[in-house]
């Protein structure tokens, strides 16, 4: 007697889909089908021709986005570009941070209030 499947993500029934770690195994398992384990990084130009850009609509990128990540457990707030500082300085002071290290180039319109900012000059 076979076990019962979803249809949708081919998991047995009652267990968590986790569609986006699948997804993201299987493309390097795929990226990595004809590499040789005596090959080296350094050994082999990278192709940078894959797509950058996404036609994507921003708001069912934002969803994607928000999916994929709760699978991993993350808690994902939505806030309006004029409210971001607010919910970042919200959740700083909700974890007890007080210092937090941020990209060089962080909008001063979204910096949280109240934190010591601490730029990375090395993330880019």
């Amino acid at each position: 007697m076979s076990t019962p499947t979803n249809q949708l993500t081919n998991q047995p029934t009652g267990q968590p889909a986790n569609t986006a770690r699948r997804e993201i195994l299987q493309r390097i398992r795929t990226a990595l089908r004809d590499v040789s384990a005596e090959e080296t990084p350094q050994q082999v130009a990278v192709d940078r021709s894959y797509r950058q850009v996404s036609d994507t609509p921003h708001d069912t990128l934002v969803e994607q986005f928000a999916e994929r990540v709760a699978e991993y457990k993350a808690k994902v707030q939505r806030v309006r570009a004029d409210g971001l500082a607010a919910a970042i300085t919200a959740a700083c002071h909700a974890r007890g941070v007080r210092r937090l290290v941020v990209p060089a180039d962080l909008p001063a319109a979204w910096q949280p209030t109240g934190i010591e900012l601490l730029p990375d000059e090395g993330l880019s």
